[in-house]
C-alpha cells in the first residue's frame, strides 16, 4: 500500500474510531438521550438536530410521542389568530378564540371574532371581536391585542360560522340577554359560593 507520507504507518485503531464521520447515521425526529443539549416540551426531550447516531436514539415509541408533541404544539399554542382563522370557514368570523390561561381554574374569557384583515403574508394584520368575560360581553367589537402572538386557540363550531357578507352579532350576556337559572348556573369567579344560596338580584349583579 502506498501512503501519502514517507515513513507513515497504518493505524491499529478501528476505521470508524479514526474517522468518526463515517459512522452510520439515521434520520430521526430529533429525539436523543443526551440530557445536556435538549429542550423539554410537554415532557418530551427534543434537540434541534436532523440526524443522530444509532447509539443516541431512543425507543421508536418515544420518537413517535415527540413527533405528536411537536405537531400539537405547532397547531395549538404555536399559532396566532390570523394563522388559525385562515384555516377555518369564513376566516373564523363568529368563532371563539382564547388563550390557554383564559380558561384555567375560575378564569373565563374568550373573544368572538367579528372581522379580520390579513396582511400580504397572511400571518398578521388587524382583528376585531367581542370580548366576553365571565358571561358579560362588550356591546361593540374592539381591536384584539396581541393577535399576532402565537399563543391562541380556536373553539370551532359550525353553528357559529358567519358568512363574509353578514354582521357578526355580539354573544348574549348571561344575566341580561339570557336569564339566569340559579339551580344550574354556578359562578366560576366565586367557586366557593353556592349559586342556590344567593338571591336572584345578587346573582344577576355578580354574574
Amino acid at each position: 500500500m502506498t501512503l501519502g507520507s514517507k515513513g507513515m504507518k497504518l493505524s491499529p485503531d478501528p476505521h470508524r474510531r479514526r474517522m468518526p464521520w463515517t459512522a452510520a447515521k439515521e434520520c430521526v425526529p430529533g429525539v436523543v438521550l443526551d440530557a445536556k443539549e435538549k429542550m423539554v416540551l410537554d415532557g418530551v426531550q427534543l434537540v434541534d438536530v436532523e440526524c443522530v447516531d444509532r447509539a443516541s436514539q431512543v425507543d421508536p415509541l418515544e420518537a413517535l410521542r415527540a413527533t405528536v408533541a411537536v405537531y400539537e404544539y405547532n397547531t395549538s399554542t404555536g399559532k396566532n389568530i390570523f394563522q388559525l382563522a385562515s384555516q377555518v370557514e369564513f376566516d373564523g368570523c363568529g368563532q371563539r378564540f382564547y388563550r390557554k390561561e383564559w380558561q384555567e381554574e375560575t378564569y373565563d374569557e374568550y373573544i368572538t371574532l367579528s372581522a379580520i384583515d390579513f396582511n400580504r403574508d397572511g400571518d398578521k394584520g388587524a382583528a376585531h371581536g367581542y370580548v366576553t368575560f365571565h358571561g358579560e360581553t362588550t356591546t361593540r367589537p374592539v381591536q384584539i391585542d396581541f393577535a399576532d402572538v402565537p399563543v391562541w386557540h380556536v373553539e370551532f363550531r359550525v353553528a357559529r360560522a358567519v358568512s363574509f357578507n353578514a354582521i357578526v352579532p355580539p354573544p348574549p350576556s348571561i344575566g341580561t340577554d339570557v336569564p339566569v337559572d340559579a339551580r344550574s348556573y354556578r359562578l366560576r369567579a366565586y367557586p366557593w359560593i353556592d349559586a342556590t344560596d344567593i338571591p336572584s338580584p345578587m346573582l344577576v349583579l355578580l354574574a
